[in-house]
């Protein structure tokens, strides 16, 4: 599956958004409404990309594997693609 430029920021998005809600316990009520509510942009964003919905949801979950939080966004997005 080749990514242009605009999916890749659009998903990268989606990964560090998730990423940041799944390290970080000590956010505020209103920091993850904002996360939520970012999240619900980036789903409708790629809806309109032609995103599959299993690889929106494949990204998110990987982005809450502590595993995954010292690695590269873009290898973690890649092999999430390429395993969807």
């Amino acid at each position: 599956m080749k990514v242009e430029k605009i999916i890749e920021r659009e998903l990268e998005g989606l990964y560090v958004n998730q990423v940041v809600n799944s390290k970080y316990k000590n956010l505020t009520k209103e920091e993850r409404k904002m996360i939520r509510e970012k999240n619900k942009q980036y789903a409708v964003s790629l809806d309109e990309l032609g995103i599959p919905w299993k690889l929106q949801n494949k990204i998110a979950f990987e982005a809450t594997k502590p595993k995954n939080w010292g690695r590269y966004n873009r290898d973690v997005i890649k092999e999430a693609i390429n395993n969807c």
